[in-house]
């Protein structure tokens, strides 16, 4: 093979591209080799997120069963006062299904007074997070309206979840 290339191209020619075919196939074989490296690391962290996501899976439904079978309210709200999650016993004080209570404004589930507590404590808790100290807890008991017009007095506690960079994510309570 060499004798025929290098009477067509030349001797250096020749060598030169023989060369170059050589080192062509020795990329192929390290590319080849980064390839099984690579499938092999994308194996492995597939196998972590499906682990992750079944774990997850798992304690989802552990607080879900804990959501509806505990006799408090349970509930999410961000730091606008949305509520994001009632558990299914909200219906028992507020007299709504919890997809109800996530459409309801503030200002239909409590007194004037307790939205007020509420609103300072969100302004706070967002200052003091901004000032880089920890945030406070709340605790309260407060008015709360009915469906149907009638107040009742519940015991109010929030927990602000922090998200990894220190912001607070939600209010938990």
């Amino acid at each position: 093979v060499m004798i025929c290339i290098a009477a067509l191209i030349g001797r250096a020619t020749a060598s030169e591209f023989l060369r170059r075919q050589s080192q062509l196939k020795a990329s192929e074989r390290r590319y080849q080799a980064l390839n099984v490296d690579l499938e092999r690391v994308v194996a492995e962290r597939t196998a972590e997120l499906w682990a992750a996501n079944e774990s997850l899976r798992r304690s989802e439904a552990r607080y879900r069963v804990i959501a509806a079978i505990t006799r408090d309210v349970i509930w999410t709200m961000t730091l606008d006062g949305r509520i994001t999650y009632v558990s299914p016993v909200a219906n028992q004080g507020h007299g709504v299904t919890p997809e109800e209570n996530l459409r309801q404004p503030i200002g239909d589930m409590l007194s004037p007074a307790a939205q007020a507590a509420i609103l300072s404590y969100l302004h706070r808790v967002n200052a003091t997070v901004q000032a880089g100290q920890p945030p406070e807890c709340y605790r309260s008991e407060q008015e709360h309206y009915r469906k149907d017009g009638a107040t009742f007095w519940a015991e109010v506690i929030a927990i602000p979840i922090l998200q990894e960079d220190g912001r607070i994510e939600e209010l938990l309570g």
